[in-house]
């Protein structure tokens, strides 16, 4: 689990991208892809992934449920896209078990 500073740290970065960083292709991250590998949504290929552009759909794919709901999958390729300079999206995602609203995902 992510502290708060830790969790500011990476909201920051997430909507400025290291410095220097190159511009990944864009996603429209509300656009479930057709295609897409399904054994890729593991945490074995997210950590070894680089291919921005696809992380993103595969990320796309965890968020719409379509193959079910795996939250901790999601922060990782969440965390694996802005590790590699990509931005994310700001979403309001509601969070069950404290109910508090979290600004970020």
């Amino acid at each position: 689990m992510m502290s708060a500073p830790d969790l500011d740290a990476l909201r920051n970065l997430a909507q400025t991208g290291p410095a220097g960083s190159k511009s990944a292709p864009d996603w429209d991250e509300d656009v479930v892809p057709e295609d897409y590998d399904v054994e890729r949504l593991d945490y074995g290929y997210v950590r070894t992934a680089t291919d921005l552009l696809e992380l993103k759909k595969l990320l796309a794919v965890l968020r719409s449920g379509k193959e079910g709901l795996y939250p901790d999958l999601e922060r990782a390729f969440e965390e694996r896209i802005v590790e590699l300079g990509g931005a994310l999206k700001k979403t309001c995602v509601r969070c069950i078990n404290s109910w508090l609203l979290v600004d970020w995902l």
